[in-house]
């Protein structure tokens, strides 16, 4: 199976020499609210529960694949995992295939799951907590939701349509994507929508147009691993009607994978740092 995790995998922040920092009716007839934690700005943490662990630190992320238990998890839970490997933005890394025995977000509960082991103890130090569950689009697909940045809170249930929208773009070869088609510089873009990362992070092998006239020396720091970028002069973004320009984008030195269905991701928080709705039913995300 390709394992295709997140384009940031939890905290990525740009690093730039010129100083810059950086399936799935709705089954619920109600709003359901979790409160999450916001870190660093646009990682959203709330608490979950596997197996008969309750109130362990998760890391809710649209950017992830498939959901992740720390490798204490999986000990003190006695799991068995098996030798697999997973790709990271362009990198593969060694992980751990494991049955997860159960997972529940607020009203989300998924009985089985076939997810990731990895060690999360090196991302301590870049977000002051340690994460000891990814909760990836395997778990979040199961119900549309709304992430409200300003009252910090998780809405599952039917969404609201809120004032910018466009369609989700959700690939038949993986499910576990949404995506966005986009406009810069004249060409359309796929972008992955990716709550774990700030910014806009394109594959290198994109047409000349977007990619010219990068800045060197730029980088990019990943609890998950180091890559190298360059980084563009902010082009202008469009989704739909909506425009928006000063964008932090980022061009990787490397192609994507052969087998990934989009150009580069988009930071949830690039939308809007106010509400942001995936509604997999009508498959669209809307924002304002």
């Amino acid at each position: 199976m390709q394992r295709l995790l997140a384009g940031f995998v939890i905290a990525l922040v740009f690093v730039f020499t010129n100083g810059f920092s950086a399936f799935a009716a709705d089954r619920f007839s109600a709003s359901v609210v979790v409160p999450f934690d916001l870190v660093r700005g646009n990682m959203i943490v709330v608490k979950c529960s596997v197996g008969g662990l309750r109130d362990l630190t998760a890391i809710v992320d649209t950017g992830t694949s498939e959901t992740v238990l720390d490798i204490e998890v999986v000990r003190r839970l006695s799991l068995a995992t098996e030798p697999d490997s997973a790709t990271f933005v362009t990198q593969q890394a060694k992980v751990g295939a494991v049955a997860i025995p159960g997972l529940q977000l607020g009203p989300v509960r998924v009985d089985q799951l076939q997810g990731i082991a990895t060690d999360l103890s090196s991302w301590t130090a870049e977000l002051g907590i340690r994460p000891q569950v990814l909760i990836g689009m395997d778990v979040l697909r199961r119900s549309s939701f709304l992430i409200d940045y300003r009252s910090h809170r998780l809405v599952f249930g039917p969404p609201p349509r809120l004032a910018h929208s466009a369609p989700l773009v959700l690939p038949q070869s993986d499910s576990r994507f949404a995506l966005v088609e986009s406009s810069v510089r004249g060409k359309t873009l796929r972008l992955k929508v990716d709550s774990g990362c700030n910014g806009l992070l394109l594959y290198r092998g994109l047409p000349e147009a977007i990619t010219e006239l990068p800045r060197p020396g730029s980088s990019l720091a990943s609890p998950a691993q180091a890559l190298h970028a360059q980084s563009l002069d902010s082009p202008i973004l469009q989704i739909g009607a909506w425009r928006r320009s000063g964008v932090q984008v980022l061009v990787l030195d490397e192609a994507p994978p052969q087998f990934a269905v989009f150009d580069g991701l988009i930071g949830a928080t690039v939308l809007s740092q106010r509400r942001l709705a995936f509604d997999f039913t009508n498959e669209i995300v809307s924002w304002d």
